[in-house]
């Protein structure tokens, strides 16, 4: 069997050349009504690439674009086993990670390439700069996205209500 993560060194479209799983930045809930499990781990030396075409044709098959082999693994767990998962690229994460309510008129542009105005009722995922990354349990954003030359990540998983 093959499996989707291997040890460095492998041909595994998923190598890991030198796993650190450790992430020491603060995590804060302000609004833990809405969010009351959130966790996150700092992946660093992954290498970013196209996935396996067995990946992609389940992604495919259940209507999603696959993206490369670092989110469409993410996605293959949600659908898979209902679990969600949210990769970032760590070099654009600033500090800790904080879930808030979304400022009045706050602008966010998600992964989807559009942009979308919040109110105060709308969750993020913001950094500690205050920048959002993610619209809570919805969708990342564009700024945070791993994209070909992401070395390092941090791979959310949390309950958003």
């Amino acid at each position: 069997m093959n499996w989707p993560l291997s040890p460095a060194g492998s041909t595994s479209p998923f190598p890991l050349t030198t796993p650190e799983w450790r992430w020491n930045p603060p995590v804060r809930l302000d609004q833990p009504e809405l969010n009351p499990y959130y966790t996150a781990v700092k992946i660093s030396g992954v290498n970013v690439q196209e996935s396996p075409e067995w990946l992609k044709e389940r992604l495919v098959a259940v209507g999603l674009r696959p993206i490369n082999n670092i989110v469409d693994i993410t996605n293959f767990v949600l659908h898979e086993l209902g679990t969600p998962l949210h990769a970032f690229d760590a070099a654009k994460v600033q500090g800790g990670i904080v879930t808030r309510t979304a400022y009045e008129g706050e602008t966010f542009k998600a992964l989807d390439g559009q942009e979308y105005t919040l109110n105060c009722t709308d969750l993020v995922v913001a950094d500690q700069s205050g920048k959002a990354l993610a619209i809570g349990g919805v969708m990342g954003g564009e700024e945070s996205g791993v994209t070909d030359a992401t070395t390092d990540i941090i791979l959310e998983s949390a309950w958003f209500k």
